[in-house]
């Protein structure tokens, strides 16, 4: 089996160059393992960061430039242009731990998996309470109660590209300007008829910038992941009827997260924000639901991709 590692980056050097350096001390499943860099920023500040370090890596560096703006297209360049037959993907931001890649390898030949993601762990660019903590893991997928998985994540993913081809599946490039390509690329791979599976020790380190270090940061969030789930669904069927589900589904959430929040509010006295913020993520990922059911879109990536 031969393994393609994927990093789509963007204006990054400083994190590429720490990717990479990582992933050179990474144990492999099998020696036909090679790195694809996709350099989706029109300036190509990318391609002087894999040269430099080419000569000297433990892994064969490839260097593709996709230049329409937005990560989607990179993905997809990356399913069509890597060498190997199981890709995984890691981000410009990230750090996998050395026994990352073994670990998904592992999980998806044990599960017999066309899809695995593993943990991603935040590492906070200043010291941040335990209660910010803890609402920051609401951001990363994690495995349901029986163990199973139910969506999938970018930043820590190895996928079965053969699975992929036979069905025609690919990153949804019409979220390119919204995010959560790779939730949408759940749904397509579960109705195909694939198994989702979860490696609890394929661990991925997250840098976090100071800039998401706050309450708004989070709620904006949450917001987004609310519209993303209404998104997806008018993808597969754009209908009266799936918005006004939407609006339903977002209104009970809304309504349920309130009072909650309302119950939680004591907390405060006591100095245990906890409780309160996690009752904001139910809140706001219902307004987004309900944001979405009316009409309204969330392009977070319009202006990045229009600095380009």
């Amino acid at each position: 089996m031969d393994y393609t590692i994927a990093i789509v980056t963007r204006g990054r050097p400083a994190g590429l160059a720490r990717v990479l350096e990582a992933l050179g001390h990474c144990r492999l499943p099998s020696p036909r393992s090679t790195v694809l860099v996709v350099d989706n920023d029109p300036a190509r500040t990318a391609e002087p960061v894999v040269a430099a370090l080419a000569a000297g890596h433990p892994l064969a560096l490839d260097y593709l430039h996709e230049p329409r703006p937005g990560v989607v297209f990179g993905r997809n360049a990356a399913l069509d242009q890597a060498r190997g037959t199981r890709l995984a993907f890691v981000d410009d931001d990230e750090e996998p731990e050395p026994g990352w890649l073994v670990a998904l390898a592992a999980a998806m030949d044990a599960a017999d998996a066309q899809a695995v993601s593993g943990p991603v762990r935040p590492v906070f660019a200043k010291p941040m309470p335990a209660w910010f903590a803890e609402a920051f893991a609401l951001c990363y997928v994690r495995p349901l109660a029986d163990g199973s998985l139910g969506e999938l994540m970018t930043g820590n993913l190895l996928l079965d590209r053969p699975f992929l081809a036979r069905h025609g599946l690919r990153f949804p490039e019409a979220l390119a300007t919204h995010g959560a390509e790779d939730t949408a690329l759940s749904a397509l791979l579960l109705e195909a008829g694939g198994r989702l599976a979860w490696a609890a020790d394929a661990v991925v380190l997250e840098h976090i910038p100071a800039e998401r270090l706050g309450l708004a940061w989070l709620l904006a969030r949450w917001y987004r992941y609310g519209m993303s789930d209404v998104r997806i669904r008018l993808l597969e069927r754009a209908s009266p009827a799936v918005r006004l589900q939407a609006l339903g589904r977002g209104a009970l959430r809304v309504g349920g997260g309130g009072l909650l929040f309302l119950l939680a509010l004591p907390g405060l006295v006591l100095a245990r924000p906890g409780p309160v913020v996690r009752r904001c993520y139910t809140i706001m990922r219902g307004l987004g639901m309900i944001a979405a059911g009316l009409g309204f879109a969330s392009e977070p990536y319009a202006v990045r991709a229009s600095r380009g």
